[in-house]
């Protein structure tokens, strides 16, 4: 009797320690997970921890203050990277690499001899982070045209470029274009991201061509004068700005950037629905990562029109974006449909655009559902305009901005 009791107090002390591993087990995969570094990237015309501008206004916060101070103090490592602000989805992706494990910005020989800019750019004495592998991997978080930035670095560090491969000596090639790195990502968040691109610039017509010419002018101007150390739009690779720590600046050259603003290798060519299908051709989700995507809407169809019109509150500088984006229907210029299911937006981008790439998979998000890696997970569209994503102006609260990342955190770390 006495050792059958043995016995059994064993056998419960045995499955009492069972339970208490496999918890512990549980808990350090959960710390583990919400250990992983939030890499944050911009959008166009945006900028990162380093430039000047983000001590005067944090692109992450922008009216509301800094996020990162907020999460940081919930135990997220956060932080936030700054690439080319007109730069193409693909040189974005190569500048990001290299803040990432340090070294030079290689941009691929076959890339940089299509487009005729230099091969190499900048050099980062030390990464952004301090480890960066399978075991210590990155969650990336990517707002407007940051999307497609992260979206084709996970595509790089996965699959690489063929391209590149055979256009690379071995020993010359970049380990971005060898693949097989995707492990080294956990997670990848849109935000009001163009996947499918923006029907702006056809809605706009003559005022977007403008745009473009301002934006690219202002980047170079700043970019080859001091000014950089304010805002620095990185465009070395076209011979636009010059490299930190250089005694003077370049030569403002009109044929450059007329070069610059007339390539398919900026952001403005990319951002377009045609731009972007062609960009959609070249990635796909990879196996191991999660992917979430949140697309925001500041307009209402109108009863009489059918149109979509702003709502109240939206950004002042979005209103005429958003009205013309809501009223919009033709063909782009390769041949796509631009209709119906195209007018709501966020000022700036479809709400149809950015819930999803159309050729990758997904799924509607709801709470409480398994989060499986390989999938893109829509998550609730957002009452928000373009801005408000990263902090807006003067038209969204603190604690409102402060709470949606928070409450998207913890869902990254649960998964």
């Amino acid at each position: 009797m006495k050792k059958k009791l043995v016995r059994t107090l064993s056998v419960i002390l045995c499955l009492i320690l069972l339970i208490c591993s496999m918890s512990m087990g549980i808990s350090a995969a959960d710390t583990d997970s919400k250990g992983y570094t939030f890499v944050f990237v911009h959008g166009l015309c945006g900028w990162g921890s380093d430039d000047g501008a983000n001590n005067i206004v944090p692109y992450w916060g922008m009216a509301t203050g800094n996020i990162f101070t907020e999460l940081e103090s919930k135990g997220y490592k956060c932080v936030a990277a700054g690439v080319g602000t007109v730069s193409s989805a693909w040189d974005r992706a190569c500048e990001l690499y290299a803040q990432l494990v340090g070294g030079t910005v290689d941009y691929g020989a076959a890339h940089s001899a299509a487009h005729n800019h230099a091969r190499y750019g900048r050099t980062y004495a030390e990464p952004i982070i301090d480890q960066w592998d399978s075991e210590h991997k990155i969650n990336l978080v990517g707002h407007s045209f940051g999307g497609a930035t992260i979206r084709l670095l996970v595509q790089l560090l996965g699959e690489g470029s063929q391209e590149e491969r055979e256009a690379t000596p071995e020993n010359e090639l970049s380990p971005l274009f060898a693949g097989g790195q995707a492990d080294r990502v956990y997670s990848v968040t849109t935000l009001a991201a163009p996947h499918n691109g923006t029907s702006f610039f056809e809605a706009t017509g003559g005022f977007s061509s403008a745009l473009v010419k301002i934006f690219s002018s202002l980047a170079a101007l700043s970019g080859s004068t001091v000014l950089n150390k304010l805002f620095d739009p990185m465009l070395d690779q076209f011979g636009l700005s010059y490299l930190p720590g250089s005694a003077s600046g370049v030569d403002y050259d009109i044929s450059k950037l007329q070069a610059f603003i007339n390539s398919k290798d900026n952001a403005f060519y990319d951002l377009t629905i045609d731009g972007a299908a062609e960009l959609n051709e070249t990635i796909r989700v990879q196996p191991g990562v999660y992917y979430y995507s949140y697309a925001g809407t500041k307009t209402s169809q109108s009863r009489w029109t059918g149109n979509h019109t702003p709502n109240f509150g939206i950004n002042l500088l979005l209103y005429p974006y958003a009205c013309a984006i809501g009223r919009y229907t033709g063909v782009t210029a390769g041949g796509r449909v631009i209709d119906e299911k195209w007018l709501e937006n966020d000022g700036m981008v479809n709400t149809i655009s950015a819930r999803a790439p159309f050729n990758e998979p997904s799924t509607v998000y709801y709470s409480g559902q398994k989060i499986e890696p390989g999938i893109w997970y829509i998550m609730p569209t957002q009452n928000m305009d373009h801005l408000e994503f990263s902090g807006g102006m003067l038209n969204i609260s603190r604690s409102k901005i402060r709470s949606f990342y928070l409450q998207h955190l913890e869902i990254i770390t649960s998964a």
